[in-house]
């Protein structure tokens, strides 16, 4: 009898025949979500093959066997290597992503070629670890799933990959490419992601399940609880105001979209609109009808996903259905069973709802780390919603346009780009989006009917003095002004100046990502209950309010960037329509330094050469110059979008994952044979390379509320498990600082090292109660003992 493991006290034994059954059935479930469930039945058979090698039983049974000294992974993928790749492509390609997925599944996906010339399937076959690879195989046919059995089960996965391979060639047939084979190459790259993550998903949920002794609980779909539930909302909103029936409008649309299923849809829906209830009534129809298994919501901001989830969740109920993830989403209240079941769903998104950022999104589509490929399957048979799709990254745009036509081509998807200015990404030269399909057919009249504000292009640069004095100007008419700035330290400025202008009737506050979270909520919510009461208010902030935030100014000031920010700005005024018609000042700040935010400064110079074109009269806001602007933005941006790397060499992450072309160049360059398999994808070298957010920064623990307390239990703990358990509830007090920073406060012994690797802490004389973290040191006494 041969075993896959064994438990501690009390022992149990699983078989290798029980695991690797359990994983081929789980694999395979999951697997037919894209039709490729006999593919994923063979992996889940094979990928634990090696052992059944006398070294790995030895290793269970002895008392104090180290865990991962028997390699054993790299077995299964090279029986499926030398049994199988040869013949047709579609018999090659489907060897090839077993090999690939079985050999790497305890680990990240490997570089297919790299750098130094080499093959790593010729690397992992070579190796001295598997010179027992007959005998080892043979006692697993013996004793687990026979060979013949395997053969069947195999020429089916051929057939399915013959399948899949005219789907992704549809998918990708508008695409200007050489050959079908080069065409092949992004969505290989990623149905190897995919399979790896299904894999590797099925392989630890077993486990877990053994080792825990739970079984699987499936939940029932919630979706017409839901639409009930929702429906009751609805219908408590006014019925009879003019700006209540247009929103009733887009919702009703928006139901009766559902009757389309996969596919790119868009919502252009202007801010102000209703369009995250509306998307939702969309979502939860269209998943009822079409069978979709999941609702993924991403939104770019916490700030956004924050107020969204407390808005679903109010409405839905059922928390245990819902997941919220993000790097803050942990309650301190939270028991140590409860945080293990969140690390386990956060693992899986295995919930109905998934409330989520566009970094854990990004970082699941494309980050190298085994746990964020694991989530892909959970993107399979789903409504993906991007809230705010024009947020997304520059260098980012051909990646997520290539992730988005495997997901809808190739993975039974509905993908919904939300927002209110939408991108031209179906413009993209080389790697566009398909041109998504309005769920609303008279966007402009849509616009029409809800706009309420005017932009005014204030021309010539103004100090934060002059600003700060003209707003003030118009305040006893409209009792509150927000200022968005596009750098902290022009928000500082004007804050200072508005502080120095105003008396103690007026409240002004400064909203950045200098305070951590936790502080960030406390006075958001006092800026909302002010405006409430129609108390005189000022709000200062960076570009973290402008997008998704339920808030309702009467004048706003919005630093010169991309329209998209400018029309994102006026949808924070004036939103309930209390004025005929509120004004937003386009102004260019005097001082400001986007030396070191090329993206922004771009976006502001392609903006003001468009308003240097547009007339006096012209709506600035309107979609047609939105439109305008995003056709320049595209010039601007040509050899940026496919996020550009250096490695040994230039290249960028589209085409490591693609066609590979410079290394398979050097391979073939240094060898005497041409290279023969189908996949060369770097894939390691992508995953490292690839990080969601472009500025490298560091997290730091500050003495925010019962960040104080976090802090001087840290200092004091010695203990791994406790220092771990803290860890989880330091989220809400952290702030990320830039290299500039951390050398000057560490210059001033303000930031102290954290235990067992967890960061800074940040002395308490410099975390302002207003402004959060400064460099100036503030009257406090330290914090830090």
């Amino acid at each position: 009898m041969l075993y896959a493991r064994k438990t501690a006290e009390p022992v149990r034994w699983q078989t290798l025949q029980a695991h690797c059954s359990a994983v081929a059935a789980q694999a395979a479930q999951r697997g037919s979500a894209i039709d490729l469930s006999a593919l994923m039945t063979v992996a889940g058979w094979l990928h634990d093959a090696g052992k059944a090698s006398e070294a790995f039983q030895k290793y269970l049974q002895a008392e104090n066997g180290r865990r991962g000294s028997v390699i054993h992974a790299a077995y299964g993928a090279r029986y499926a290597y030398e049994r199988w790749h040869q013949g047709s492509v579609a018999t090659s390609i489907a060897a090839e992503l077993l090999t690939v997925m079985i050999a790497a599944h305890h680990g990240k996906l490997p570089d297919m070629v790299d750098g130094e010339d080499r093959s790593y399937v010729e690397n992992l076959f070579s190796e001295e670890r598997t010179s027992d690879q007959d005998v080892v195989m043979e006692r697993f046919f013996s004793d687990v799933i026979s060979q013949k059995e395997l053969d069947s089960l195999f020429e089916k996965a051929v057939k399915e990959v013959g399948r899949w391979l005219t789907k992704a060639i549809s998918s990708m047939k508008d695409l200007d490419f050489k050959d079908n084979c080069h065409r092949l190459q992004n969505p290989l790259a990623f149905v190897v992601r995919h399979g790896y993550g299904l894999l590797i998903d099925a392989d630890r949920w077993d486990a877990y399940c053994f080792e825990t002794g739970q079984e699987t609980q499936p939940y029932t779909m919630p979706w017409q609880r839901w639409q009930d539930r929702l429906n009751v909302r609805l219908a408590g909103f006014p019925q009879n105001q003019k700006l209540a029936k247009e929103k009733a409008k887009v919702s009703q649309a928006c139901f009766d979209f559902a009757a389309h299923g996969e596919g790119i849809w868009r919502l252009g829906v202007p801010t102000g609109g209703g369009k995250t209830l509306a998307v939702m009534r969309y979502a939860l129809e269209a998943a009822k009808r079409h069978g979709f298994e999941r609702i993924v919501y991403a939104a770019p901001y916490k700030t956004i996903l924050e107020q969204t989830a407390d808005d679903l969740l109010h409405t839905f109920g059922d928390e245990k259905l819902i997941l919220e993830h993000h790097s803050d989403a942990i309650n301190e209240d939270t028991e140590d069973e409860q945080l293990k079941r969140y690390e386990l769903f956060i693992q899986r998104w295995d919930r109905p709802l998934v409330l989520t950022t566009m970094v854990q999104l990004l970082d699941t589509l494309f980050a190298g780390r085994s746990a964020c490929a694991r989530r892909f399957a959970a993107l399979q048979n789903c409504v993906l919603i991007l809230d705010e799709i024009q947020c997304v990254s520059v260098r980012c745009i051909c990646l997520i346009n290539l992730a988005l036509r495997y997901l809808a081509g190739c993975c039974h998807c509905a993908v919904v780009l939300c927002t209110a200015t939408q991108p031209a990404f179906h413009l993209v030269k080389g790697y566009p989006l398909p041109a998504p399909v309005p769920m609303i057919d008279d966007e402009w009249g849509l616009y029409q009917s809800f706009r309420r504000v005017r932009a005014v292009n204030k021309r010539g640069k103004l100090t934060p003095m002059q600003i700060a004095s003209d707003a003030l100007q118009r305040l006893p008419d409209i009792y509150s002004v927000l200022c968005i700035l596009n750098t902290k330290a022009t928000a500082k400025a004007l804050y200072q100046s508005f502080r120095e202008l105003v008396g103690p009737e007026v409240a002004v506050y400064c909203l950045t990502t200098a305070q951590c979270p936790a502080h960030r909520i406390v006075l958001l919510n006092e800026i909302k209950a002010r405006l409430l009461a129609d108390q005189p208010v000022i709000c200062v902030a960076t570009q973290l309010i402008e997008a998704g935030v339920d808030v309702s100014f009467g004048l706003t000031i919005r630093a010169a960037a991309g329209m998209d920010s400018v029309v994102q700005a006026a949808g924070r005024e004036n939103r309930r329509g209390r004025w005929p018609m509120g004004e937003l000042w386009i102004v260019d700040v005097e001082g400001e330094d986007l030396s070191q935010l090329e993206e922004i400064a771009k976006a502001k110079e392609q903006t003001q050469r468009l308003l240097d074109q547009c007339g006096k009269e012209e709506d600035l806001l309107s979609p047609s110059v939105m439109e305008a602007y995003f056709k320049l933005w595209m010039t601007e941006c040509k050899g940026k979008i496919e996020y550009p790397v250096k490695t040994n060499i230039y290249t960028t992450l589209v085409n490591l994952l693609g066609w590979n072309e410079e290394q398979r160049n050097q391979y073939e360059k240094d060898k005497p044979h041409a290279y023969s398999l189908m996949l060369a994808q770097s894939f390691r070298t992508a995953g490292a390379a690839f990080h969601a957010l472009e500025n490298d920064t560091v997290s730091a623990l500050v003495p925010y509320g019962k960040g104080k307390e976090l802090i001087n239990q840290l200092l004091r703990e010695n203990r791994l498990e406790e220092c771990a358990r803290l860890m989880r509830l330091m989220q809400r007090f952290m702030v990320s600082l830039y290299p500039k920073q951390v050398e000057e406060l560490r210059k001033v012994h303000a930031l102290v090292e954290l235990p067992a690797g967890m960061g800074w802490a940040l002395d308490q004389s410099y975390y302002d109660d207003q402004l959060g973290v400064t460099t100036d040191q503030q009257p406090l006494a330290p914090l830090i003992l």
